[in-house]
Formats: structure tokens, sequence, C-alpha cells
């Protein structure tokens, strides 16, 4: 029997466990392929929950990775929207010496003033040479595993390598991502979240690094919702920078939108396109691509378990849910932080990962009701997106607290705090404006799609004094918008490519009209 537990897979997620055994002087296998190479990759935008985890758990070296994430944008429609998630003035370096004494306890306040990118490029690299290099981990590369399953007592019993084997490991990772190996071998039923997703993403760089206290989106992760009307294709967009790179992708039906029909380098160009005609000058920054733009084609999916008597799905093993959410770092750090109590009482732990991992799928079917429905109408869609999305975080940081500070099981009033405040925010909509007006964010109509990023500009470096009068009249601006509608036709909006303005959408009969005039 093979006494040590057993990593399979030496992605992020992998790497992550494996780093995390080796600070708990656990011994152990690693199963894995060579030294990633440097090249664009996905979830270099994190919540709450990674940001923090990652900063306690790796240190200062790794410092010159991260960088600060102050706001979330999101262009829907004929609105310019955004969530300011911290100061744009803060010092991320004194942060990051606050953030490496392991004895302070993590809050809130800490939370949000850690929130971070990830360059994983270059840092993916660097934390698999040092996770390797540990003394309590011994690296076999092969990429070529079978793992066999006893169905009776629902244990890896043989892990086969080539010509090679490990028999009767004592525990098992699976890190293998949405391949699964011990999942397939188990049986566990995959439950599909989406239809197929073609997602396509790179890097931009500059010689350079850009002044981010000139140009508002450079502090934060930029979301788009592509609407065919305006941008020619629907789905989704992302522009994340990290000082001398800018990670640009999208999410797109693949039915709508196969390789046949546009090209990879069609939809990154379309993609820097849409973000320019919103006023976010990205090539006059960012002027070359690092790398051919990655594109795959996959679904969502979520396990219907993440473990057995000797063995756990990790991370986007077990399930993987719309990259908005940032969640993908996030459940590779949570496995990884737990790692060590799974080895000793899977059933316990186990349970516990399904049921935080379970958080997410609300907010999941949250987004795709956004990303798969048509773009906004109406003022109060924003403001309602917001305030769920705020909801949400609330609730999923008092969990991340918990673990964070190992204290996964305690009562604390701190805790229960932060959850009933997510709660009382989903169902208060007086206190949604409270909580909303004072973290501060805005939903604003735009006539012109290059008026967004002027829009949002204005507010992000908006005065103190400014930002706490406009947070107080969100509440009116919102009722205001609803009376309006009450007394006013619904009229919807649509993109005119002619005028490069929203314009009332034209029924038929007005078409008829316009034309016999």
């Amino acid at each position: 029997m093979e006494s040590r537990p057993v990593i399979i897979g030496s992605s992020l997620t992998g790497l992550l466990i494996s780093n995390a055994l080796s600070q708990q002087g656990i011994a152990h296998v690693l199963i894995g392929g060579d030294r990633p190479k440097i090249q664009p990759r996905l979830g270099e935008s994190m919540n709450e929950g990674a940001s923090v985890a990652l900063w306690q758990s790796l240190g200062l070296q790794y410092q010159k990775h991260f960088y600060p994430k102050s706001h979330i944008s999101l262009c829907n429609g004929p609105f310019a929207t955004m969530l300011k998630t911290g100061s744009p003035h803060r010092c991320f370096e004194k942060l990051s010496i606050k953030l490496s004494d392991r004895q302070k306890k993590s809050g809130l306040n800490r939370v949000l003033n850690s929130l971070s990118h990830l360059d994983r490029s270059e840092f993916d690299p660097e934390f698999y040479d040092d996770t390797i290099a540990s003394r309590y981990c011994e690296l076999i590369k092969n990429s070529q595993v079978s793992v066999t399953v006893d169905a009776e007592t629902d244990r890896v019993t043989k892990i086969k390598y080539e010509t090679q084997g490990i028999d009767s490991p004592r525990f098992v990772f699976d890190a293998t991502g949405p391949r699964g190996i011990v999942a397939e071998a188990a049986n566990v039923k995959t439950d599909y979240l989406t239809d197929h997703q073609r997602v396509v993403w790179t890097h931009l760089s500059t010689a350079t690094k850009p002044d981010p206290q000139q140009i508002w989106w450079l502090n934060g992760t930029n979301l788009v919702r592509l609407d065919r009307q305006a941008d020619l294709i629907d789905g989704m967009a992302w522009a994340i920078p990290m000082g001398k790179r800018l990670s640009i992708g999208l999410s797109v039906d693949a039915k709508k939108y196969p390789s046949s029909r546009l090209s990879t380098d069609d939809l990154v160009a379309r993609l820097i396109w849409a973000y320019e005609r919103r006023g976010m000058n990205i090539s006059k920054i960012f002027e070359a691509q690092d790398h051919r733009g990655a594109d795959i084609t996959h679904r969502y999916f979520k396990r219907q378990r993440a473990f057995g008597a000797n063995w756990f799905l990790a991370g986007g093993t077990y399930q993987q849910v719309w990259f908005p959410t940032s969640s993908g770092v996030s459940t590779s750090t949570l496995a990884a932080r737990i790692a060590p109590q799974l080895i000793d009482d899977v059933s316990r732990w186990g349970i516990y990962y399904q049921n935080k991992m379970a958080a997410f799928l609300p907010f999941h079917e949250f987004l795709d009701d956004m990303i798969t429905g048509e773009p906004w109408q109406l003022t109060s869609q924003g403001f309602h997106f917001w305030a769920d999305w705020t909801a949400g975080s609330f609730k999923r940081v008092a969990s991340d607290l918990q673990i964070q500070n190992d204290e996964a099981d305690s009562k604390k009033i701190r805790y229960a705090l932060l959850k009933n405040l997510g709660m009382a925010i989903g169902r208060n909509k007086a206190l949604q404006f409270v909580v909303l007006g004072s973290i501060y964010s805005r939903v604003k109509a735009v006539s012109n799609l290059e008026h967004s990023s002027n829009a949002l500009q204005r507010f992000y470096f908006v005065p103190w004094l400014s930002k706490i009068s406009d947070g107080i009249s969100a509440w009116p601006r919102y009722w205001l918008s609803r009376v309006r509608q009450l007394f006013r036709p619904k009229v919807e909006m649509q993109y005119d490519s002619q005028t490069l303005r929203f314009e009332p959408r034209q029924t038929t009969d007005d078409k008829l009209t316009k034309r016999a005039a």
C-alpha cells in the first residue's frame, strides 16, 4: 500500500494542493506533466475568497504577479454600470505586508482591500518550479494515467501509468479538470449547466506600463454583454489589466459561432472592436498580441458528488460555472486549504466542500440569465443586478473568512452577521440601496456606445463628497424610474448602426408609416 497521498494532475489546482500538503509536512506523490509554458491562461480575475487565501498561503515572493482590482464594470445594452470594490489609491505593496501576517485574523475590510487579479502566465511556471522542489513532493511526469475504482468499497485500488503503477493508494486527489479521471472510473454522473460554449482569449502587451490613475478601466475587471445589434455577435466578454498586459476574451454559443464561421483571429478582432466602440481604446495602449488566441469549446458542469472512500474531485474537476463569478481559482484554493483534513476525514470535509461549491450555483444561474437573456432595457435591471451580486458576495465572504481563519465550524457573531446581511440585502430593496450607496455602484443610461467610458470615468474618479451624494440619490432615482414606467409606455431600445445611437425599437407599423412619409 502507498501510504502517501497521490495527486493526479499538475494544473494550478494540483500544484496548490501539493503546496498545501508540503506546508503541513505531508509527503505525497504528484503525477503530472512538464513545466507550464508562459502563455495566456484563464482565471486572472479572482473573487474575494481566492484573493485573500492566496496572499495568506503563498507569501510575498509572488507579489509581483498580483494586481489590485478596484472595480467591476459591466456594459449591457444602453447602460454603463460599475461596482467599486476598493480605493484606486490604496497602496497594494503596503497591504501585502499586512496580509502576509498569518497571525492576524481576516476581516471584511481586509477582504475588500485585497481583491486582486493574478497574472497566471508567469505565475504558473514559477509556482510549478517551487512546488516540485519541495522535499515532501515526489513528481512523476506522466500524462497517460488510468485509475481503477472498486465499485463495492468506492475506493481507488490502483493507479497505472505506462508500465508502472501504485497499488492501494491511501488517498487520491483528482485535479484533471473536466477530464475527471477518477470521476470517470467511479461512474460519477455529470450535470451540464449550459450548452456548449466557445471561449477565446489572449493577452495583449505594451512596452511601457500605462498609468492606471489616468485611465479608469486599467483598475479592475471590465465586462461587456455583447449584443448582436451593436457588436454583430451575442456573448460575454472580459478585459482584465495586469501591469503591462491585458487579458481579453469572450464566450459565445458554440453552435451559433463555430470556427467555420468565425476564426479565432476574427473573434479577437471583434472583441477589441467592441471595447473600443465603448470608448476603451485598447489598441492605442496595448499594441502587441503576446500569443495567438486560445480557442476551446466546453460546457459548464457540476458532478453529482465530490468524494468517495479515499478520493476527492478538486476544483474544476468537480464543478465549473460561468467565468464572471471569478470562481475558478477560488474553488482550487479552497480544495487546497482543506486538503490535509480531507485525508483524515473525507466524509466530513467532502460534504463541507460540496456545500461551499453549491453556493456558486445560484450565482451561476443569476449570471446565465443576464448573459443569455436580452440586453437590458430598464435602469432598474442594472440596480437589481448589482444588488443581487452584492447580496451573494456577502454570503460567500462569510464562508471564505471562516475557512481562512481556521474557524470552519465557528458560530461567531461576525460570520452570522455577514450571512444574514447578505440574505437581508437580497430581500429588502431599501437596504439594497443603502449598501449600494455605501460601497458605491452606478447604473448610467447612455445614448451612444462611445459615451460608456466617459460615464464610468467620471464616476470612477468622482470626489468623495460627490460619491456620498450620488449614493444617497440612488434610492429616489430608482423609484423615479419605476414611476415613469407606470405612466409611460414601455419602449424597447435597439442600437442603430447608422446613427451609432440607441433608438426606440420600431414596430412593423412604425416602419410602414416612416416609409410612407
